[in-house]
């Protein structure tokens, strides 16, 4: 396929789902953005850990609220060993 017929492919399924993925029932990673700085309120220091959940999916949508909060400027994300623990703090 040609880069054009792959720009042409994309502008007419714009919008559309797939029928092979279920819909999502609203962002998850909405909710786990306001428990992170629910906890962050309460507490100065938060580590991920404490805040990612039990599954799988949990877990992603927490490190997308995470990603959200830092891009907004919201939280600081420090990780100080390599493979160590994430530790989240507001943002002054």
């Amino acid at each position: 396929m040609t880069c054009w017929r792959c720009g042409e492919s994309l502008q007419r399924n714009r919008g559309r789902r797939s029928s092979n993925y279920p819909r999502s029932r609203g962002r998850a990673w909405t909710k786990r953005r306001i428990r992170i700085l629910d906890a962050l309120h309460a507490e100065s220091r938060v580590s991920f850990r404490a805040l990612a959940g039990e599954t799988v999916d949990q877990v992603v949508a927490t490190f997308l609220a995470v990603l959200e909060l830092f891009r907004r400027g919201q939280i600081a994300v420090e990780q100080p060993l390599p493979f160590g623990d994430i530790v989240l703090s507001l943002t002054a």
